[in-house]
């Protein structure tokens, strides 16, 4: 759950005001009564954000203002929940228990796997390449700009005028970009794509990839026909099916080998537990926390539940082909 103070409360409890250098843990950066909030709490809040994502996040004031008051109201209504005793019922202390135990758990193998002594798999990974060449081959692929008319209630004749306009403008030197894209195309991803298009051919509709397999670089292509509407076309780079070379998959090769056994060290040390023979396992206590279930019932819930999310999945691709959109 994700509480916000508004911000002129916020504003309110802590000061904007830039610093030099970045606070120690333990500066006050909210504080009422007994409830203090330091720079420490916000570092270990940023511990739970992975770490690529953490320059993001310290990157924009209101997230840290968020984060900060998430770490206020939480630890303001666990010090009213302390003296109500709720942190005394021993169901509770479970649950923290539970929760302590996960964290702890989670530190012990991320420092597991920092210490781990990680061989190095360049060898392998050059066999690897050796013995399946095929399977580094990039396929053919092409760089254009590309513009597409739809009818949106207009004639055959009414969308190749228009876009005919369009080749016209772009033939008298308008640059072919986003701009005029989104002026003139009604296919929404065109349009959110600025109109280029990178990658294999695919990508294209089957009469548009005909003629850009043909046709001369940086020519802007007549009006191609297609099953819904009209395109234009600028090729600007068309790269054969080629074998990639090693030096390039290199890295991707020795990181996927690194993976694995990094895997398969975290998986001996959780065998290691599981696999106990001191391990004494109560298997008809077990079985006697299962309970009665509606079979019939939880189909039923699966199924609305698939029924609800393609319905929000119609709704969006509907509003994504609104014109404008």
């Amino acid at each position: 759950m994700k509480i916000r103070i508004p911000f002129a409360a916020l504003a309110a409890l802590f000061s904007l005001a830039a610093v030099a250098a970045e606070p120690s843990p333990d500066t006050v950066l909210i504080q009422r009564g007994d409830i203090v909030v330091t720079a420490g709490d916000y570092y270990a809040y940023m511990e739970k954000i992975p770490e690529k994502e953490r320059v993001y996040q310290r990157g924009d004031i209101e997230r840290i203002q968020n984060s900060l008051s998430s770490i206020y109201i939480f630890r303001s209504l666990a010090a009213e929940a302390r003296a109500q005793g709720i942190d005394k019922d021993p169901a509770f202390q479970k649950r923290v228990q539970l929760s302590t135990e996960t964290l702890l758990a989670q530190a012990y193998l991320a420092g597991f796997e920092k210490t781990m002594q990680v061989p190095d798999f360049t060898d392998v990974a050059k066999e690897k390449y050796k013995a399946s060449p095929e399977r580094y081959k990039a396929q053919e692929t092409i760089k254009l700009k590309q513009l597409i008319v739809l009818p949106m209630g207009r004639s055959d004749d009414e969308t190749r005028k228009r876009i005919e306009e369009a080749r016209a403008r772009l033939a008298a030197g308008t640059p072919f970009d986003g701009n005029l894209v989104r002026e003139y195309s009604s296919d929404q991803r065109n349009r959110v794509s600025d109109g280029v298009i990178d990658g294999p051919y695919a990508l294209l509709k089957p009469e548009v990839a005909a003629v850009a397999r043909t046709i001369p670089l940086n020519k802007l292509s007549d009006p191609i026909k297609i099953s819904d509407g009209y395109a234009l076309i600028l090729v600007e780079e068309r790269l054969p099916a080629r074998t990639v070379p090693f030096e390039k998959v290199k890295d991707a090769l020795i990181d996927g080998e690194e993976r694995k056994f990094r895997r398969a060290e975290v998986d001996k040390k959780l065998g290691s537990i599981t696999n106990s023979k001191d391990v004494v396992i109560n298997t008809d206590q077990i079985a006697a926390l299962v309970i009665e279930t509606d079979r019939a019932k939880l189909q039923e819930m699966h199924e609305e539940k698939l029924r609800e999310e393609n319905k929000e999945k119609q709704r969006l691709l509907k509003q994504a082909d609104k014109p404008g959109n």
